[in-house]
């Protein structure tokens, strides 16, 4: 009923010590030990006679022992031995041991025997194998297709990443293209009606320019106009004194005994009587 591991990071091993299965086992095991992809803690006791069933039993509840008071973390249980005679299997048909591989918490693995060998636990594990480099060769296919999933994972999300690193670079740049052509054609517009303007007002200025000549045409004529040779030459004189000074008044006349009129055509002198 259990669910069979996603993974492999932690197993424990029950296995005659020294047993040729073990050392098959552990070869392909310490590889992936050596990469510190799995750990494997070995437990060892006796498998044939007697005193094998309650020997595997006890190292079964020292496992449980660990699990319950999480003083380890395993996610299966591995109980391997090498083939032999029928009756060294034997010692292993005990309704208690099969009951305990039965009734443990986590998925329990066998690998007993030769691929024709048969005991009680195979009928209760939650996976046979026929051998123990079976069993290990299982564990190390999950933790390389696990490893190869997560590769491609990986790979998939970094062509997903370069996809939008890419997607969003061109739409960077259509951006920065449409920011570029509105920025020129912002700038013709502004260059254009800078221009307009300029036009404008150098046309104003010619215009008020011209005015202007004309004002201070009209105004020098009008002051060449008002000059005493003119207004000499419309018949009005001068009034002098005898040292040339222009009298402008009664009493500036009065002071004076002998006066100079300037008209347009010559002086004539006047002495007051």
């Amino acid at each position: 009923r259990l669910p069979a591991p996603p993974d492999f990071t932690s197993v424990a091993i029950i296995a005659p010590e020294g047993a040729a299965g073990l050392g098959d086992f552990m070869r392909e095991a310490d590889i992936l030990q050596s990469w510190k992809l799995t750990r494997f803690d070995v437990h060892n006791c006796v498998f044939q006679g007697e005193k094998a069933a309650e020997a595997i039993t006890q190292k079964m509840r020292e496992i449980y022992w660990q699990l319950a008071n999480q003083k380890a973390s395993y996610d299966c249980l591995v109980i391997i031995r090498g083939g032999g005679a029928v009756t060294d299997m034997a010692w292993l048909n005990d309704l208690g041991l099969t009951r305990a591989v039965a009734k443990f918490p986590i998925p329990v693995f066998t690998g007993i025997g030769h691929e024709k060998d048969n005991t009680s636990l195979d009928e209760v594990s939650h996976r046979r194998f026929d051998t123990p480099s079976k069993v290990v060769n299982h564990i190390m296919a999950t933790v390389v297709n696990n490893a190869q999933g997560a590769m491609n994972s990986m790979l998939a999300v970094l062509k997903d990443s370069q996809r939008v690193i890419t997607l969003a670079d061109s739409n960077t740049t259509a951006a920065l293209n449409q920011v570029r052509s509105e920025a020129e054609k912002r700038t013709q517009r502004a260059l254009s009606d800078a221009t307009s303007a300029l036009q404008s007002i150098e046309q104003n200025a010619n215009k008020l320019l011209e005015m202007s000549m004309r004002d201070v045409e009209a105004m020098a004529r009008e002051v060449l106009g008002l000059s005493p040779k003119k207004t000499l030459e419309r018949g009005y004189a001068l009034i002098r004194s005898e040292s040339g000074a222009v009298l402008t008044s009664q009493e500036a006349i009065a002071s004076e005994s002998n006066l100079i009129i300037q008209m347009h055509d010559g002086k004539v002198a006047v002495q007051k009587q």
